[in-house]
């Protein structure tokens, strides 16, 4: 293949729009079939005494390449840094919502035998809910199947750790039961979660030990 065909595929590629990673991989691809050609392509032209203007054409169009994928190499870095500025913002929201709900939980639970808890305190806690899931719903896009799994497991985890207490009478003889599933659910079932989704945001930050 001359540096010709290279060339002519190389644009074609440019001009259907390839995506950026599939991009990358052809183009890094295609410079070492033309560094390949070049050699073989002047040594083939050096057996019919190759002038110094074919040399420099031959040069030329590597060049050219090479300029191209500098280019592209430069916008990718653009993007991905605007996508990581992104995501690292959508993190730091999502993370501080979920803080915010999985302590309206504690609090609900610690306060419960003090003070019967009345339809407002419910209210309060759908809210939180409400706010986290809502904000990770309308951002999923934004993190792999398995990060969303994660969340998709923690919405019901800590809904399901007070949902069961609301309007009980506190003469229920079952109460007190329910509420140690409730506090079991917070101390054991979510950190698990909560430690493996931290662990996954930490790379994504490139925080990560």
């Amino acid at each position: 293949m001359t540096p010709e065909q290279l060339e002519t595929i190389l644009r074609t590629l440019i001009k259907e729009g390839v995506t950026l990673d599939i991009w990358f991989a052809i183009t890094i691809a295609l410079l070492c079939l033309i560094g390949a050609g070049l050699g073989a392509y002047i040594r083939k032209k050096g057996d019919n005494l190759a002038t110094k203007e074919d040399i420099g054409e031959i040069t030329r169009k590597v060049q050219e390449v090479e300029t191209e994928f500098i280019k592209m190499s430069n916008e990718h870095q653009i993007r991905f840094s605007k996508l990581h500025e992104k995501r690292a913002e959508v993190i730091s929201e999502l993370y501080s919502r979920l803080y915010e709900y999985y302590w309206a939980v504690c609090a609900f639970l610690r306060d419960f035998h003090k003070t019967k808890p009345d339809e407002k305190d419910f209210k309060e806690l759908d809210g939180k809910s409400y706010e986290f899931s809502d904000y990770f719903y309308k951002h999923r896009i934004y993190f792999n199947e398995d990060i969303c799994s994660k969340i998709d497991e923690i919405i019901p985890t800590l809904y399901s750790a007070y949902v069961p207490l609301e309007g009980r009478d506190s003469n229920d003889r079952h109460l007190k039961e329910d509420w140690d599933k409730c506090a079991e659910i917070v101390r054991k079932q979510y950190p698990k979660i909560k430690e493996s989704l931290e662990s996954d945001f930490k790379k994504i930050l490139g925080v990560a030990e």
